[in-house]
């Protein structure tokens, strides 16, 4: 819907979370968005100017009041879009593997999942979009992430906000990294608004009981010697020592 692409595409940011925020100049997005037109090609080509200008504006900035570490992450629910096999980039799974608190493995392709599918595991909740350029940036260092300690029992996990309909173009950019992690999708965006989220990217360092211990707003470096260490402080014993 053209109100839900407007809305996203005013979210997307490229800062650093290490990094002031830069605010994206509102005049000229909101002058645009009065401009009212029956025409459906000029519609298409005005989401595609916007699309363009997202990619590269400066806007991610959190809620007043939103996630800080300790709190309990809020549940989402997302539909099963890809699920990889940690370590065989492209090779893809019949199911998406989300491990819920009791060790049951669920949530077929196509089929609504929720977060609490998530719980017994620590993890990193990335939430991205394909027409987001830093999200798209830091894809491949997000996956060298999952990679290096998925073997521990540790996941990234990637809730996208494209449009509906996108599903095609987001398969087509995890084929081009090689994203052997699992992949949700989101259209209608509700998981920004329940982690805060005003610009992306986003990112979340959940513990296997589903509490927030850190977060990036805007773009990061997932294999960060910063990061890993995070990372590892959540592991079981042997599997850190083992890292």
């Amino acid at each position: 819907m053209p109100g839900v692409a407007r809305k996203r595409q005013s979210r997307c940011g490229a800062n650093s979370g290490r990094l002031p925020v830069q605010s994206r100049p509102e005049s000229p997005f909101a002058r645009a968005r009065l401009v009212a037109s029956a025409d459906p090609r000029r519609d298409a080509m005005k989401k595609t100017f916007f699309l363009a200008l997202v990619g590269v504006c400066a806007c991610s900035v959190e809620m007043p009041g939103s996630l800080a570490a300790g709190d309990p992450v809020p549940p989402f629910t997302a539909v099963a879009l890809a699920g990889v096999r940690a370590g065989s980039p492209g090779e893809a799974e019949a199911q998406l593997e989300t491990t819920s608190a009791d060790g049951a493995q669920s949530a077929a392709l196509g089929a609504d999942a929720a977060s609490p599918d998530l719980l017994g595991a620590p993890y990193l909740l990335n939430v991205w979009a394909t027409w987001c350029a830093p999200c798209r940036e830091e894809m491949p260092e997000l996956q060298r992430l999952h990679a290096a300690y998925a073997p521990q029992g540790f996941r990234v996990v990637g809730v996208s906000v494209d449009d509906r309909g996108a599903g095609e173009t987001i398969q087509s950019f995890l084929q081009e990294v090689g994203v052997a992690f699992p992949i949700y999708h989101d259209p209608s965006s509700e998981i920004m608004d329940a982690y805060g989220l005003l610009g992306l990217p986003g990112s979340f360092l959940v513990d296997a009981e589903g509490v927030l211990v850190r977060k990036w707003v805007g773009s990061f470096h997932p294999m960060s010697p910063d990061v890993q260490k995070s990372v590892r402080a959540l592991l079981p014993s042997q599997a850190a020592d083992a890292g």
